[in-house]
């Protein structure tokens, strides 16, 4: 089944493609593009969901906009197209932090285990998208020096979120991987939580098909 929120797709969560996945197309695809897809995904490699962006083709109103990130061989390339629900076996969520740590290279192993464990000890589950998640998915090199591990959150109160700050705050100056990532709140509601940590008043805020500016106290607001 389709993981939705509100009847709408979710940013980040993985997408498996049917084999009839070109038939529900609705983007136009280069032969080059069609090919490379057509292979990734009969390695049974899933799709990433991504948000509609302007100018995208209208096609089907009822699509589900994806993307696909090759790895460092090729370049890092991200294809991106819209497929009919039609042509989406199945979904999950994003990829647990605890699941990618096998994934990313030995240096940082120690790191990330744990800074899981201090998350789970605020009882925030983090999960994490971009390059870690792919190469953990593909087991192809994706990550480099100057790769950042993008982490993804979702803090039920307050307490939850100001702890998570506080934890990702501590590790920014302290051994492995450079951090970013995301922070939802509500529904669907995405900001940068490094916004969140340096204090901003402001921030940008990324929905399922928009993007806005919002005050934080009225974007945590929704927050127990």
């Amino acid at each position: 089944m389709l993981a939705e929120i509100h009847g709408r797709p979710v940013r980040h969560h993985r997408a498996w493609l049917s084999p009839s996945w070109a038939a529900h197309a609705s983007s136009v695809l280069s032969a080059e593009a069609r090919a490379t897809l057509a292979d990734w995904f009969s390695r049974g490699r899933p799709a990433m969901i991504c948000r509609r962006l302007p100018g995208d083709p209208a096609g089907d109103p009822a699509g589900v906009p994806l993307s696909v990130t090759l790895p460092a061989a090729r370049w890092l390339a991200t294809l991106r197209f819209t497929v009919g629900r039609k042509g989406i076996s199945r979904t999950a969520p994003p990829l647990s932090l605890t699941e990618a740590i096998a994934g990313a290279p030995p240096g940082w192993r120690a790191p990330l285990a744990s800074l899981d464990r201090a998350a789970a000890g605020v009882k925030v589950p983090l999960f994490v998208f971009g390059a870690l998640a792919w190469q953990h998915l593909t087991g192809e090199p994706y990550l480099t020096s100057r790769s950042a591990v993008e982490l993804l959150f979702r803090p039920r109160t307050r307490q939850q979120l100001d702890g998570m700050l506080s934890i990702l705050r501590v590790r920014e100056d302290g051994d492995g991987p450079r951090l970013a990532g995301e922070v939802v709140l509500g529904w669907h509601d995405a900001v940068a939580w490094r916004d969140l940590a340096l204090g901003r008043r402001r921030v940008l805020v990324r929905g399922a098909e928009h993007e806005s500016v919002m005050d934080v106290e009225r974007l945590l607001a929704g927050l127990r």
